[in-house]
Order: structure tokens, then sequence, then C-alpha cells
């Protein structure tokens, strides 16, 4: 199984789209062609999500759901793991550590992605890692990374 640790701020919501858009809400944040580049990480990988975010806290994985399909995205919220979210670990942990301990507790992962803009990762996580822009969140070459990541063609590559 394929897995996408999932950051929210940074990689599906940019300060750059909300002054673009004039909102600042919960819902109309999120960028639309973030959400496209997702969908189709999730689809042709065949991937399940789990949130890495601190959206997670105070969160359902009901609300996940919810939110995108509301925003017309299901194959994202049909994709949100059974435990879809990272443990909370006392500080000093930093994100990458939680990812290890979800990881540590999934054994039948065979493959992930951490879409994030924190560099708050291990070292083994490298390979592994897409750091994206805190302040434009996803963009055309972390996507692109991210398809190499998981082993997928990249929509409009030569084949």
């Amino acid at each position: 199984m394929k897995v996408i640790f999932l950051d929210i701020d940074g990689v599906l919501q940019s300060p750059r789209y909300c002054v673009a858009i004039g909102q600042t809400g919960f819902l109309q944040a999120l960028e639309p062609a973030a959400l496209h580049m997702l969908r189709h990480l999730v689809v042709e990988a065949g991937a399940k999500v789990v949130i890495s975010s601190s959206w997670r806290h105070g969160s359902s994985k009901r609300e996940f759901n919810q939110l995108f399909r509301v925003l017309g995205f299901k194959e994202i919220s049909n994709a949100i793991h059974e435990h879809w979210r990272t443990a909370d670990l006392p500080h000093p942990a930093k994100r990458g550590d939680e990812i290890k301990a979800w990881l540590r507790e999934h054994s039948m992962v065979t493959d992930y992605l951490i879409l994030d803009d924190d560099d708050g990762m291990l070292i083994e996580q490298a390979p592994y890692f897409v750091r994206t822009c805190p302040f434009n969140g996803i963009l055309l070459d972390h996507f692109e990374q991210a398809c190499r990541v998981l082993g997928i063609k990249i929509p409009g590559a030569a084949a």
C-alpha cells in the first residue's frame, strides 16, 4: 500500500491563494489546482491519505471526508486511511518522528510520500519528502517530484 502524508497549510492552502481570492475562510482557502494535483497522486498511485497537518488537532476523519466531498474531491475523501492521522508525540518530536511512528504501526506500507512545507523530517525520509513552498503551496515542480516519488506518470510528459 502507498500512503501520502499530507500537510494542509503550505500545500493545499497558501497565503498567495488566499490573497488572490480575498478569502481566509476554511473551505474557500483550499486551492483547486492543488486539490487536483493531490487527486491525481491519490488516483494514479492508488494511495491512501494520512493527515500529518496540524489541522488534525480538533478535527475528525468524518470532517476531513466531508471537507473533500464538499469541495468535489470524493476520490481524496475515499482515500483517507482508516488510521487517518499521525499521532501527537511529546515535544521535541518533529513531524518526521510522528510519521515514523505511524509507519512503525503500519507495516503494510510499501511506499510513501510526504507533502509538507515544513523541513522537520528525518534524514531517512529525504527520498520520500517533497517540500512545498509555505507561501505558494504545491507548485508544478513539487507535483512532478511527487509523481516521481510515487512512481507514477507525470501528466503531459512523454511516455
